[in-house]
């Protein structure tokens, strides 16, 4: 039981996590997104700093104080507000582009935040059921852990952005290379 109390707290923690720290990366498609929903001025800016902040405080207090009800409750109402941006999105005059992890995703708010809401009830409900027992130092153990997961995750997609830069480059490059006589000869044509 405690193997799955730590994968599933754990999992949770770095769903929340990336989803928060991508919301705080791509702020811009996040107020878009509220501005869609209808929300704007400081309800907007408010909220776009509130969600991912819940986010953070949930999963941190997830795997520090495991024992401790509000995190679990914590995963049910960011559940729940998940799925009222769900309905929202589904009432708006327009699809909704979903920035819910930031600019990797791609999806449309609606449908998918309301069928995930009994996931996440049943993840609270599980976690109040497994009653996960380590100590915050361990806790802070497995948050680091899961802090370099999550770092080597981003540093696989920062690889591969530069990698696809640099192809970019050497395209550009060639063409440069390939038109400079083009261009000098036309230079030379257009001289008297």
């Amino acid at each position: 039981m405690f193997t799955f109390a730590l994968l599933l707290t754990s999992g949770l923690s770095g769903v929340l996590l990336w989803a928060a720290l991508e919301k705080l990366r791509a702020q811009r498609e996040l107020r878009a997104l509220l501005a869609a929903l209808g929300f704007g001025g400081w309800p907007k800016r408010f909220l776009a700093l509130a969600v991912p902040a819940a986010e953070i405080v949930t999963a941190v207090g997830l795997l520090l104080i495991p024992a401790a009800q509000w995190p679990r409750l914590g995963v049910a109402c960011l559940g729940v507000t998940f799925a009222i941006a769900g309905v929202l999105g589904l009432r708006a005059e327009q699809r909704v582009s979903c920035s819910c992890l930031g600019t990797t995703s791609g999806g449309l708010l609606g449908w998918t935040q309301l069928i995930l809401l009994p996931g996440w009830l049943a993840a609270g409900y599980a976690l109040a059921w497994l009653d996960p027992g380590w100590s915050a130092g361990e806790g802070l153990q497995y948050l680091a852990g899961l802090m370099v997961l999550l770092g080597a995750l981003r540093a696989v997609s920062v690889v591969r952005e530069w990698h696809t830069a640099v192809g970019n480059r050497r395209a550009i490059d060639e063409a440069v290379v390939v038109r400079a006589p083009i261009v000098a000869q036309a230079q030379k044509v257009a001289t008297p």
